[in-house]
């Protein structure tokens, strides 16, 4: 429910695309992956930046113990 709920308001707050991608089975973990798309790179990682940010204020619910930012450029 706390991974639901936290995936829900990342998609309404920035307008991204968020999934939960691994450890679907596993109880207290979970793995979370999001996409922005923007013509601007700086634009793009703000974004992820500030997705990341909500994440860890998430006050006890959620703990981030590892994050990767990649920017593809195509």
């Amino acid at each position: 429910m706390v991974v639901r709920s936290l995936v829900e308001r990342l998609r309404q707050q920035f307008n991204v695309a968020v999934a939960e991608v691994d450890d679907l089975d596993v109880w207290q973990v979970a793995t979370l992956g999001a996409v922005v798309v923007s013509a601007d790179s700086r634009h793009a990682d703000q974004m992820v930046r500030k997705v990341l940010d909500v994440i860890e204020a998430e006050e006890g619910d959620a703990l981030i113990t590892q994050s990767h930012v990649e920017l593809v450029h195509v």
